[in-house]
């Protein structure tokens, strides 16, 4: 068995700095999750607030001067 040498404050710095990159990557990944439901909620608001069935809401456009999305209007 090999014994590792203590950590150096470069190899510390090196840790602390691919640990960082690493934390950014996840955030890179969550944000579109965090997206996505903020905008379910904001259909199911939609849903609760117009009646409609919440697989009628997904594909909904209401119309007036241009077409947009329920969740638009949420």
């Amino acid at each position: 068995m090999v014994s590792q040498p203590p950590p150096t404050e470069v190899g510390l710095v090196l840790e602390s700095l691919e640990a960082s990159h690493r934390a950014a990557q996840l955030e890179a990944e969550i944000a579109p999750l965090k997206d996505a439901l903020a905008r379910r909620q904001q259909i199911g608001v939609a849903t609760q607030r117009f009646g409609h069935h919440p697989e009628r809401a997904w594909s909904l456009r209401l119309v007036q001067k241009r077409p947009c999305q329920v969740r638009d209007i949420a």
